[in-house]
């Protein structure tokens, strides 16, 4: 699959198959936001098992796009305010409802969530202080296996610190030891992550090198 945003911030999704893409879906406009200005991502917000369109802006908003499996439908802002300041915004299901939730992590070690209702992002709540200070990435996957995502943090040093979501919160935070393998595309980017229990996470990245997909096997 192939996904192309045109300056005028239009969406194309086209398919490969032999050899070829071919189009398959288009989306409405995600309005007049510069896309400098924020993250764009691709999940499944309201579990439809279709992945819409996400977009985060560095004033809090977070301005949704719904698939209905051959185009994304007209955007609305589904919360304000969540994350402002925040370094780091993620996108994953962290209570295993089958929904998208928005996820923002600050400089301070405070993770705040927002989850989804299907139609909206709930009022945004501080899941964990004091976590991740310090380290230069963050990530959220289920590492356990459980159905929800959890919240990891990588250090220079080569350490890796889990906090297992609980559903509600993100539990006390641990360094996972053992082999953790990490693979780099020839950009230098990280492409895939195999954690201590043989689980491996994917990331894919656009052609401008922005990540717009994580996903555990």
């Amino acid at each position: 699959m192939r996904v192309t945003r045109l300056p005028e911030l239009f969406i194309f999704i086209s398919i490969l198959y032999n050899s070829a893409f071919y189009p398959v879906a288009y989306g409405m406009p995600i309005g007049s936001r510069d896309a400098s200005l924020g993250m764009s991502f691709f999940a499944d917000v309201n579990g439809d098992k279709k992945e819409d369109s996400i977009v985060y802006n560095g004033n809090g908003e977070w301005i949704v796009s719904l698939s209905t499996g051959n185009k994304f439908e007209a955007y609305s802002n589904w919360i304000e305010g969540h994350g402002i300041g925040s370094t780091k915004q993620l996108v994953g299901d962290v209570n295993g409802d089958g929904k998208a939730d928005t996820i923002v992590y600050f400089d301070n070690g405070e993770w705040w969530v927002s989850l989804s209702n299907g139609s909206g992002f709930d009022a945004y709540t501080r899941w964990i202080a004091g976590y991740g200070e310090g380290s230069s990435q963050q990530f959220v996957g289920d590492v356990n296996g459980d159905g929800k995502a959890d919240s990891i943090v990588y250090f220079d040093n080569g350490e890796w610190w889990v906090s297992l979501s609980r559903g509600d919160r993100f539990g006390a935070f641990q360094k996972w030891r053992g082999n953790v393998q990490y693979q780099y595309d020839s950009s230098g980017k990280l492409q895939r992550l195999t954690l201590v229990d043989g689980k491996q996470l994917h990331f894919q990245y656009d052609k401008n090198g922005n990540l717009i997909r994580k996903w555990m096997e």
